[in-house]
């Protein structure tokens, strides 16, 4: 929120059960233009897969807290996936790797 609040930018909430609705909304109505999702650990790595990427990792651990995941979108419609961390150190989050 405080992000959203620093930007002027009103929150939209999402249907978790919903994240290939979710990836279309994205691609057809933002196409070209950054957008933040935030998620909870079990949430994360579907929301990824929902745009066609698949992740090595199977799950992301409850008290994981500095994985940031950017997802690109190209013109055609092809996702593609980087993964980061930031902040404090957790234990097994910068560890982890995707592709």
């Amino acid at each position: 929120r405080p992000l959203a609040n620093a930007n002027k930018i009103a929150l939209q909430h999402y249907d978790a059960k919903d994240l290939k609705g979710l990836a279309d909304k994205i691609k057809s109505q933002y196409a070209g233009k950054n957008v933040l999702v935030v998620g909870h650990s079990n949430t994360l790595l579907p929301t990824v897969q929902s745009f066609g990427i698949m992740t090595v990792m199977a799950m992301i651990p409850d008290s994981v807290y500095n994985l940031l995941f950017t997802v690109t979108v190209d013109a055609n419609g092809n996702a593609k996936m980087t993964q980061q961390t930031y902040g404090k150190n957790t234990p097994w989050g910068n560890d982890a790797t995707m592709k």
